[in-house]
């Protein structure tokens, strides 16, 4: 305030941005302003009775907002004028205003997410000059460049511009003379915000306050020591659940693989505890999956140095193996069965790979052209993968890889496009889902496109030229009668039976393949998640069409989605369960996990019915390091701007010199809002 004794500022203390003030004693703050939408304090007026601030309550402008003032003595705020004004402060005698008309494209600046750092598109605002009194309006020149939060001295303006080397530094406009001088030469860090008084201006760059002496034009460093209780930086249990990624039921149901908050837990469906698998807070996982016996956990690692995939037991108290994968950024997708286990994985570059675990070697099987978009499975006898292959014309095509051979063979046209694969456990088939209509919802920018269907059908594949189609009627014939040795076989040997099943060669005959699809008679939808159970059964979501619905605030549309089961003996789909956004089958077909759009997680024993009991998620938790965690996090997020950038060279950009000046401010974050400032 002008008489040194208050300061006016915003806060978000009950879930809304408004205007406070408060003594530079110390004491409760004072709330001036209760409207939704977000005030912000920009000054005062010159006899200290009122807080100058800006609020978009009358427009509809989300880049601007206008000028009002706020009585200390309470009241509504007093619109000052119908311009466009995104920041502005009042000269000492309340006759000139200097503002900016809307907020910049560097959105960061303001807590948004744009970190446009050297913006030049047409959102970089000039400060301008208002003679109130006259209603006259002066430009100060440089627009086109970043021209922000303007303040007066002495009669001087002074504001925050990139305009030299794109670094933001501070600058002055005499309005007598118009003569424009650079004030500050900060050339490490940009100077976020400034404020001046009298010969003195204090500014904020790099995490620390400086003094420019306007007099002399030294710059001094301002010591500031603060020890506060920072209740964020306890070591404290965190509820990880709330944060779960994926989850995956275990071969025989018993229990479920978790991943959340970076680490990999297996919590039991029935008996048992819950446990940490992964129990690494300065590391984090993801991405696990279950071997096809149950004894292993296999999962990804995340570093600095990129990513390797760790083998363990099941219990997590032996790490098997690790394997160096690479700097990309990973998934896992299938791990085969049979005498060589393999890992099916992606990367972030459109590559599929597998990974031989006897031997540690990776080798490439498919690079896509468009997207990153594909789904896999893994015949029954461990030798094929299926998966989708996104073309040129943003269609996906069936692929069929041979793990012995190490070939890809295309078995779809691009006339279609295919997702959601899934092998039959006898191997004669291969359903997947596919649509001839998708074209124009493949390019989301064109908004045409918004509420258009994603209609596809459901569709078997016969793998073996002499295969018959599962959809052939009955018979009706006599059938046979099983002898009693037969009927009388016990467990073990027909867990032979079955052993023999899933081992027996899956065979599929390329010539005229394309020619033996069939297709299941149900409705174009929108399916997905294709899985077969133990009976042959397909099990499959239905998700709910873009633009058919829309829903009020805090209500998901993917509570329409459903869970289906296709019974090949009935020749008709059922509705099992709403709500559904994905599911798992245990491998033996005794358990069905099931991902809801609450968020919650169930499991259910396969059946004519389907009744799922929440899984007991109270133990996913995790013991937190916040100093640990946030450097996990600052290290990801560096690492995942470049891998994820569209440009390999990163325009240019000392990549690795922004990590080496920005790393070192992540031992100063207090909260985790600092951590995402910093970032």
């Amino acid at each position: 305030s002008p008489d040194g004794r208050s300061l006016g500022f915003s806060a978000n203390y009950e879930g809304n941005t408004d205007v406070y003030v408060i003594s530079v004693a110390g004491g409760q703050p004072k709330r001036l302003t209760w409207h939704p939408n977000g005030d912000v304090a920009t000054g005062w007026t010159n006899d200290g009775r009122a807080v100058t601030m800006v609020s978009a309550r009358e427009t509809d402008n989300g880049r601007s907002a206008q000028f009002y003032e706020v009585s200390l003595d309470g009241g509504l705020p007093v619109k000052q004028m119908e311009a466009r004004i995104f920041r502005g402060v009042y000269d000492a005698s309340n006759e000139r205003l200097a503002y900016i008309a809307f907020g910049p494209g560097y959105g960061g600046l303001y807590g948004g997410y744009a970190g446009w750092k050297g913006y030049r598109g047409g959102t970089t605002p000039a400060v301008q000059v208002m003679d109130i009194k006259h209603q006259q309006v002066v430009t100060i020149p440089g627009e086109g460049a970043m021209n922000i939060e303007p303040f007066w001295v002495n009669g001087k303006v002074y504001f925050i511009s990139d305009r030299d080397d794109k670094d933001l530094n501070i600058f002055s406009y005499d309005p007598a003379s118009q003569a424009i001088a650079k004030v500050s030469n900060e050339t490490e860090w940009d100077i976020k915000s400034a404020d001046g008084d009298g010969s003195t201006i204090v500014y904020a760059a790099g995490g620390r306050l400086k003094r420019i002496d306007l007099n002399t034009g030294q710059v001094s460093n301002i010591s500031v020591s603060i020890s506060p209780d920072l209740p964020q930086l306890r070591t404290q249990w965190k509820d990880a659940s709330r944060a779960a990624e994926s989850a995956f039921i275990s071969p025989t149901g018993k229990r479920a693989a978790i991943t959340a908050r970076g680490e990999v837990f297996t919590v039991p469906v029935k008996d048992g505890s819950t446990r940490n698998i992964s129990n690494s807070s300065k590391t984090r996982e993801y991405s696990a999956i279950w071997s096809p016996d149950g004894e292993e956990i296999a999962f990804l690692e995340e570093s600095l140095k990129g990513q390797a995939l760790v083998v363990s037991n099941q219990s997590g108290t032996k790490e098997i193996k690790r394997y160096a994968l690479g700097p990309y950024f990973y998934e896992l997708r299938e791990w085969t069965n049979g005498k060589s286990p393999k890992i099916v994985y992606s990367d972030n570059h459109l590559n599929l790979y597998v990974i031989d675990l006897a031997t540690g070697k990776s080798k490439k099987i498919d690079t896509a052209i468009r997207r990153d978009r594909v789904d896999t499975a893994i015949s029954p006898d461990g030798a094929w993968l299926a998966y989708t292959k996104e073309q040129a014309n943003y269609q996906a095509d069936l692929v069929l890889y041979n793990f012995a051979r190490d070939k890809s063979t295309v078995v779809t046209n691009r006339l279609a496009d295919v997702t959601s694969p899934a092998f039959s456990p006898d191997g004669q088939y291969l359903y997947f889902a596919a649509s001839t209509n998708s074209g124009p919802l493949q390019v989301g920018l064109n908004m045409t496109s918004q509420e258009r269907p994603y209609r596809a059908g459901l569709y078997a594949m016969v793998l073996a030229r002499d295969g018959k189609s599962p959809l052939l009627p009955k018979s009706g014939d006599e059938e046979a009668v099983e002898d009693d040795d037969n009927s009388e076989k016990g467990d073990d040997d027909k867990n032979d039976a079955k052993k023999e099943d899933e081992e027996k060669p899956v065979r599929i005959d390329f010539a005229g393949l394309s020619e033996r699809i069939v297709a299941l008679p149900v409705a174009e939808r929108n399916y997905s998640n294709l899985t077969v159970g133990k009976d042959g059964k397909l099990f499959y979501v239905q998700n709910v069409q873009p633009g058919i619905t829309n829903e009020p605030p805090g209500q998901d549309e993917r509570q329409m989605n459903e869970l289906l089961r296709f019974d090949f003996e009935e020749k008709e789909a059922k509705s099992l369960l709403p709500g559904v956004t994905g599911f798992s089958l245990s491998a033996d077909g005794s358990h069905i996990l099931i991902s809801s759009a609450d968020g919650s997680i169930s499991v259910a024993e396969v059946g004519d019915d389907i009744k799922p009991e929440p899984l007991g998620m109270g133990d996913v938790r995790v013991r937190v390091n916040p100093r640990e965690e946030w450097r996990v996090i600052f290290d990801e997020v560096w690492r995942m701007e470049k891998e994820y950038f569209y440009a390999d060279t990163m325009h240019g950009l000392d990549w690795q010199g922004v990590y080496d000046r920005f790393s070192p401010l992540v031992d100063h974050v207090g909260r985790r809002e600092d951590l995402n400032a910093l970032m």
